[in-house]
């Protein structure tokens, strides 16, 4: 335990670099288009839960449950705040692709809705907000998203019902995305983790 204590620092730095890894891959998998439920919010916030209290009390054992509920509080409040609100995020992606695929689904299903787009003026980049809501229903899609060639989209599913139409999205935008590099799509996840490993497997060793 006493060595573990000693080099706490080294062995974070490791931690992370296998995380990054790990991400990556999980990511690369599907193809950087993954969906978002409650059910997932919460179970990813029970996982930060169980990695921030074993980091807090390895470093701070005195006052761990203090600083553990600083920590967990904002993420909690906002899990609570999406309880009905599902999401699917997409890296890289292009936005004429995702919002013809969007449109041509949602016309599938039937759904008649009014399409709004918006700058957000806060933002230092050209970021926008393409909104979808539905003649009859409170039920409304709202999209964050970049104008520039490759985007991170995050769109919100907002009191939305219709789980297979998620589900179908998903299925389509991964589809429609052309062969993608491991090496190339995920290069600064990779430059992080062996950046981290390095200087953690170094330290550690005593060099």
């Amino acid at each position: 335990m006493d060595y573990v204590d000693e080099n706490l620092f080294e062995f974070l730095l490791i931690f992370i670099g296998l995380i990054a890894i790990y991400s990556g891959l999980i990511s690369y998998i599907q193809k950087g288009v993954s969906s978002e439920s409650p059910v997932s919010r919460f179970r990813g916030i029970s996982l930060t839960l169980i990695l921030v209290s074993g980091i807090i009390f390895l470093f701070n054992a005195e006052n761990g449950w203090i600083t553990l509920l600083g920590v967990l509080l904002l993420p909690v409040l906002t899990s609570f705040k999406q309880l009905k609100t599902n999401e699917i995020l997409v890296n890289k992606y292009l936005p004429d692709t995702f919002f013809n695929l969007l449109e041509e689904n949602l016309t599938k299903y039937g759904y008649a809705f009014e399409k709004d787009v918006r700058p957000d003026d806060l933002a230092i980049t050209s970021k926008y907000y393409t909104n979808y809501d539905f003649t009859h229903s409170n039920e409304k899609i709202k999209v964050n998203w970049k104008d520039s060639e490759q985007s991170t989209i995050q769109a919100e599913f907002i009191n939305f019902q219709d789980k297979d139409f998620i589900k179908e999205m998903v299925i389509a935008l991964r589809e429609a995305r052309p062969p993608i590099s491991y090496l190339s799509y995920n290069k600064i996840s990779l430059v992080v983790a062996v950046i981290c490993l390095y200087i953690g497997c170094i330290r550690l060793y005593g060099y």
